[in-house]
């Protein structure tokens, strides 16, 4: 059985996590969808008066071009690194690759 990725629900998780993490910690996400190219940016900065450190950056094409040959996956590992911003002590391997302290 062919597995059909819907990226809408794993976009609005993300959505609602980058939420979440602006109004519950002393983080600020800025996040970005371009819908004419199908692009997914975001990033946590260190607080929301020191917007210019950047802790953690993802961006990449939904739709899978331009080298991202599995974004069902990038959005998950996505998910789970903005799941360790407002629950840091939960630890995923997506996270190791972060900046955040």
């Amino acid at each position: 059985m062919e597995h059909n990725f819907n990226p809408i629900k794993l976009i609005g998780e993300v959505m609602a996590l980058a939420y979440l993490i602006n109004s519950n910690t002393e983080y600020c996400t800025f996040i970005d969808y371009s819908g004419h190219v199908d692009k997914l940016e975001i990033s946590v900065r260190k607080s929301k008066d020191d917007t210019k450190t950047k802790l953690y950056n993802s961006e990449f094409y939904v739709d899978g071009r331009h080298g991202i040959h599995d974004p069902e996956q990038e959005l998950i590992n996505l998910k789970k690194a903005l799941e360790g911003f407002i629950y840091p002590n939960i630890t995923h391997e997506s996270q190791q690759e972060s900046t955040r302290p």
